[in-house]
């Protein structure tokens, strides 16, 4: 699956962007893509699209609000920093020497900033929307990181290093 977001600007051959995503995982409760690593300044890191199929999970949840869930994480292992990583490998049983494993056992710990997520019942279009959000949420990476992620405020900068109180400012 490719995502394409043409810069319109006045020269008349437009930069192209394009983010090429991977499905890493398929079980019976849902899908996760990941992207190529990027790098916004402060650390590599990987964008997640991850699909859940809500009936797997809670029934009531599932006719109430949707079939399908759909969640974008930007996840970092080295934002995570060691400790972290070490911690999640063991509570994994191991790591993975794929760059791209690594991440999504990171993710599937819990050290993930949520940038994006919605609920629907129609999966063709929930993930076509999740696409679209994929290319805006690339752009305005540092912003969405900003957003507070839980009660006690901290936030995507926050969580994608393990840490769930707010950081202190100084």
């Amino acid at each position: 699956m490719k995502i394409k977001l043409a810069n319109l600007t006045a020269d008349p051959s437009p930069l192209t962007y394009v983010q090429k995503i991977r499905k890493m995982v398929d079980t019976d409760s849902g899908i996760t893509w990941i992207t190529n690593p990027l790098n916004h300044g402060d650390f590599t890191f990987y964008f997640l699209i991850v699909l859940q199929y809500t009936e797997y999970y809670n029934s009531e949840w599932a006719a109430k609000s949707g079939k399908y869930h759909v969640e974008i994480k930007a996840v970092s292992t080295e934002a995570a920093g060691p400790t972290e990583l070490a911690a999640c490998n063991e509570s994994m049983g191991g790591s993975s020497e794929d760059p791209a494993w690594q991440h999504i056992q990171l993710a599937e710990y819990g050290i993930a900033a949520v940038l994006w997520q919605d609920t629907g019942r129609n999966m063709a279009k929930l993930l076509r929307k999740a696409r679209e959000q994929l290319k805006i949420t690339d752009m305005i990476f540092g912003f969405a990181m900003d957003r507070i992620q839980n009660g006690m405020g901290a936030t995507g900068w926050d969580f994608i290093k393990g840490e769930f109180t707010p950081s202190k400012v100084e």
